[in-house]
């Protein structure tokens, strides 16, 4: 089936903020006596905070925990970077009039600033605040499909890690693997896999367009 709508996670697939987490994660736990190193953090990332937080058993430090980290993740937003050649595949798309979204975990507030940042543009950006339920649940991308009145098998979401991948598969769409980012997704067989944003580009720009 042609593919009518590429989605996009932010955080390991066009952007690289993993030393700006790995930094506000850090000193937070430090602020707080928590006994969690960022090995524990980084298995979750792709759900919304709070909800790594929960599975981490850390949900009693709320509001507040979530407070500090993201007043810190500001404090070291120098150190995100882009993947320049994701990122040149998302703008390829748009000049040549293709729906694209970005569906990220991010809190709006933490995500448009970022966008700003590198001054990275989609037709639509979705976020935790978007919808009752954020990935693995399929609710974002289903978001996005009834926003473009799209039927499932027209899109492709291209994520990084588990969360992304049980998102799309429970939203019917296809899935493609950004083994790049910050996950790892094994035994599994029915998606493609990009090794590096060259390749993400490379697929773009000879299968999608």
């Amino acid at each position: 089936m042609i593919k009518k709508l590429i989605g996009f996670d932010l955080d390991g697939v066009l952007v690289d903020s993993l030393a700006t987490m790995k930094l506000a994660w850090e000193e937070t736990t430090i602020q707080f006596n928590i006994n969690s190193p960022f090995s524990n953090y980084i298995k979750e990332i792709g759900k919304p905070f709070d909800i790594i937080i929960n599975e981490l058993g850390l949900v009693k430090y709320l509001p507040e925990l979530r407070t500090n980290y993201f007043n810190l993740t500001t404090k070291y937003e120098n150190f995100a970077k882009i993947f320049p050649e994701s990122v040149e595949a998302l703008e390829l798309l748009n000049e040549n009039k293709f729906n694209t979204a970005i569906i990220t975990s991010k809190p709006r507030e933490k995500a448009v600033c970022l966008l700003k940042k590198f001054s990275i543009k989609s037709n639509i950006l979705i976020c935790p605040e978007d919808c009752s339920r954020g990935k693995p649940y399929p609710d974002p991308l289903l978001l996005v499909q009834d926003n473009f009145n799209l039927r499932s098998d027209q899109c492709l979401f291209i994520g990084d890690m588990m969360s992304d991948y049980l998102s799309a598969r429970r939203a019917g769409w296809d899935f493609m693997y950004a083994s790049f980012g910050y996950g790892q997704i094994n035994n599994k067989s029915d998606f493609k896999t990009c090794s590096s944003p060259a390749m993400l580009y490379k697929y773009i720009k000879n299968e999608i367009l």
